[in-house]
């Protein structure tokens, strides 16, 4: 019986092991957005300056990276496992514009919502920039304008994801997106 426990030990050992030792010889990028900057007012716009890192092993395939709103529900952002003071940011976004915010409050399942809704208290927006390939541990800062609006008004919660069509290959697909909150 012991020889069995030390059986499936090993096991579950070396079973743990492949993912990382396979990852390391396959061939293949990973681009992440490493940072984004807080957003600043400059000459009638919102300018945000967002870093991303290829942390792959293989160049990467130019691609998009998309900024926009993001509109999330207290109960969205308490299954996101967001610290607190975030959800006090969305607290207040519903607040300001009288409607809390509650399990069955949206009337989307989806967290990337457009301003349809009855309870978006702020502007949606969206901007795209291309990005050329990436080279193994290459980053960019690119530079995202919103025209003629500050976008912490009432509060700033966005989001950027790279390659939003999925259109090109990467080893993990997982790690393409950052937020930042931020009160207004």
């Amino acid at each position: 019986m012991k020889l069995f426990y030390i059986i499936l030990i090993c096991t579950l050992f070396v079973d743990h092991k492949i993912p990382n030792v396979t990852h390391r010889k396959h061939k293949c990028c990973d681009l992440i957005v490493k940072k984004i900057d807080a957003p600043d007012w400059i000459n009638g716009r919102t300018v945000v300056f967002v870093e991303i890192k290829n942390i792959g092993n293989s160049e990467s395939k130019p691609t998009k990276v998309k900024l926009f709103d993001l509109d999330l529900s207290i109960t969205e952002a308490l299954k996101l496992e967001l610290d607190n003071s975030i959800i006090e940011i969305i607290e207040e976004n519903a607040e300001n514009h009288g409607h809390y915010c509650q399990e069955d409050s949206y009337l989307f399942d989806t967290i990337f919502m457009n301003n349809t809704g009855d309870y978006d208290s702020d502007k949606y927006f969206e901007a795209f920039k291309e990005i050329p390939s990436l080279k193994p541990r290459e980053s960019i800062r690119i530079e995202f304008q919103i025209e003629n609006y500050w976008i912490y008004d009432p509060n700033c919660e966005i989001e950027v994801i790279i390659d939003p069509d999925n259109a090109i290959e990467e080893c993990d697909k997982t790690n393409n997106k950052l937020q930042f909150f931020a009160w207004g």
